[in-house]
This record gives C-alpha cells, sequence and structure tokens, in this order.
C-alpha cells in the first residue's frame, strides 16, 4: 500500500513540475501578451517579460504594438531625386 502511494505521489509531483515548467513563456519587448482560456479572449494583456499560464488550458499570442513608420517608394524619390 505504501509503495503505491509513493508512485501516485511521484506521479502528481511529476505532472505539476511539467505543468509548471511548460507554462513559462516569455513576452520580447514591443509587444503584449493576449491570452486566450477555453478559446474564449481574457480582458487585459500582460506586458513584456517572462510570464506564466496554465498549459494545456489557456494559450497565448504575442501582439507587436511597437509604432512603425513606412515611407513610400514616391516620397523617397521626391526626397532624394530619381
Amino acid at each position: 500500500m505504501k509503495v503505491l502511494l509513493c508512485l501516485v505521489a511521484l506521479i502528481v509531483v511529476g505532472i505539476v513540475a511539467t505543468s509548471a515548467v511548460l507554462g513559462i513563456h516569455k513576452i520580447d519587448e514591443g509587444s503584449v501578451g493576449v491570452y486566450f482560456f477555453g478559446g474564449a479572449m481574457r480582458d487585459g494583456y500582460n506586458p513584456p517579460g517572462y510570464h506564466w499560464s496554465m498549459p494545456w488550458v489557456t494559450t497565448h499570442v504575442s501582439v507587436p504594438v511597437r509604432l512603425q513608420t513606412y515611407v513610400s517608394q514616391r516620397r523617397r524619390r521626391m526626397r532624394h531625386g530619381p
């Protein structure tokens, strides 16, 4: 009976440790993290850095929010000549 209890405890500890490691993710600078729980988007977002979410239940997506400017080819030719 003790062996079975130890085996069950070891399996539970293994599952918890695996979940803790697999749930860690990084959101890069210039992005924010948006989370989906059971397919529905959760309110709010997370700033850049390391975060933890429940694996297999919560998914995350990094959304770029960095401001980008573009110069069109026409405007570039006007400034620098043909």
